[in-house]
């Protein structure tokens, strides 16, 4: 039996007049063929586009309008959509009411191109099993999950406020006292999350909501895993964002912990007080080759206004190896909250310079130099030989 989105696709189609109805017959003998020779069944959109019959740009628009059917026919039972507030890739974002309580909630509703494959309805229940485990006052709060009228939802609560990605977009750099508070938030809700055992795998600006009055919230646990679940790397496979991802992301390390997403968050961090990224190459792989190889310039570098704790705060965040970085979400905590104090942060180490002669710097210095000539005399010898 033909899968009812499939079946909406085509008669659609023809509807729209992009395709005769003998082809659309012929396509969903095709189909049917194709799954008798134990292929697999094929998806009609793919079939049509296959045997020339409707261009790439027609399937996104009937694929398009039939997303749309769902905010336009409230088709999705004990809720009333009340407008589009967002669009991403698991999605349309919906401001809704939930008719037996009147709550207001976020819905985010999977398109229908993605709604046929298994991996991409388990990757968006998954964003409601995640956050319903971990209970924080910084983690948008899931409501429900389900799936009606042809289309699966998944209700969260619907917090009022602007992402700190458009907020750099619009404003530029933020005043260093305001990204304390909120990545002392956001960490405070990784404290959450380690003690369930999650990681969340995407931290980014897009997925931390700031409301009016001041109140950041982790969002989008589409990525988010036990520790201990290796599912998500299996067989080499890198899953996250490349300009926030940690190293051990790029080496699609199985065993991940809450320190790859306190080095998401020090990109984040660096980010937010210096307006650009600490690492970002051409392509994805030149940038995650720079996440694994180079280090950051320091941010106090970049804007000399900042104080010596937060720029060691994002350093020791930012470190390679994990081994390197804050240990748990709770040092990184403590350390926020003594910056944010004015006094010295207590685990991240002070990178203040020594003043020359002391026992500390014992002559590196000399050494440095003596290095940085023996480079150039080596460099010398190179091109004398070719």
């Amino acid at each position: 039996m033909p899968n009812p989105l499939d079946t909406l696709f085509i008669e659609m189609a023809v509807a729209r007049g992009w395709i005769e109805r003998a082809q659309a017959d012929e396509a969903m003998s095709i189909q049917e063929a194709t799954k008798d020779d134990g292929g697999g069944r094929r998806l009609l959109r793919d079939i049509v586009v296959e045997e020339g019959w409707m261009t790439k740009e027609q399937v996104a628009e009937v694929d398009a309008q039939i997303d749309e059917g769902a905010a336009k026919t409230g088709k999705i039972e004990g809720y009333r959509l009340l407008a589009k507030v967002g669009q991403g890739g698991m999605g349309a974002v919906y401001k809704a009411e939930r008719t037996a309580s009147g709550e207001i909630v976020a819905l985010k509703i999977l398109p229908t191109r993605l709604a046929r494959r298994p991996d991409f309805v388990d990757r968006f229940l998954r964003e409601a099993r995640a956050a319903a485990k971990v209970k924080s006052e910084h983690i948008v709060r899931p409501v429900d999950v389900g799936f009606s009228g042809g289309y699966y939802y998944y209700a969260m609560e619907y917090v009022e406020g602007e992402s700190v990605d458009t907020t750099l977009s619009i404003d530029g750099a933020m005043a260093e006292t305001k990204a304390l508070r909120i990545i002392h938030q956001i960490a405070l809700a990784l404290v959450d999350a380690e003690k369930t055992g999650m990681v969340h795998r995407d931290i980014k600006p897009g997925n931390i909501i700031v409301t009016e009055k001041g109140v950041a919230k982790l969002t989008d646990f589409g990525l988010a895993r036990e520790a201990d679940d290796d599912s998500v790397t299996q067989a080499g496979i890198t899953l996250g964002t490349p300009n926030y991802m940690s190293p051990e992301q790029a080496q699609a390390v199985k065993a991940l912990d809450v320190r790859s997403d306190i080095y998401s968050l020090g990109v984040t961090f660096y980010y937010m007080v210096t307006g650009v990224l600490p690492f970002q190459g051409e392509t994805s792989l030149l940038t995650m080759l720079k996440h694994l190889n180079e280090p950051p310039v320091a941010p106090i570098t970049r804007r000399a206004e900042l104080t010596r704790g937060c720029n060691d705060i994002i350093l020791k965040m930012l470190a390679k190896k994990r081994e390197d970085r804050y240990q748990h979400a709770s040092q990184l905590v403590e350390d926020l909250a003594l910056v944010m104090d004015g006094k010295p942060p207590r685990y991240a180490e002070s990178t203040e310079p020594k003043p020359p002669g002391t026992a500390e710097d014992d002559g590196a210095g000399a050494r440095e130099e003596i290095e940085h000539l023996a480079e150039e005399i080596r460099e010398q010898r190179r091109l004398k030989w070719l």
